[in-house]
């Protein structure tokens, strides 16, 4: 998963990007894409936050996701909604989707 800065500091969760991968230099991620837009600049290694899956379960799991960003975002809006309301109905089904989860790990 990729997370980037922008110009007005706000963190974004990457939902596609190209990897380039060098053996002395800072590797570096171009075609970077979050939802439709695609910025045109590269970044190097040092100005994102990158995070590699070290689970082989969970690997496994996000890859059939082809954007797993769009998937981190839309479960911690999720969890926010359920959180700020009192709707016993809609916590059930996040407890046993993350349950489900934790038992695949």
């Amino acid at each position: 998963m990729l997370v980037i800065l922008t110009d007005d500091n706000d963190l974004l969760i990457v939902d596609d990007f190209e990897r380039v991968e060098y053996a002395v230099y800072p590797d570096v991620f171009r075609n970077v894409t979050v939802k439709d837009y695609t910025f045109q600049r590269t970044y190097q290694m040092d100005e994102v936050i990158y995070l590699t899956y070290n689970n082989e379960k969970l690997t496994k799991f996000m890859i059939p996701f082809k954007r797993p960003g769009k998937y981190v975002s839309l479960i911690t809006t999720f969890n926010a909604a359920a959180s700020s309301c009192n709707c016993s109905y809609i916590k059930p089904p996040l407890t046993a989707f993350l349950a489900w989860i934790l038992d695949i790990l």
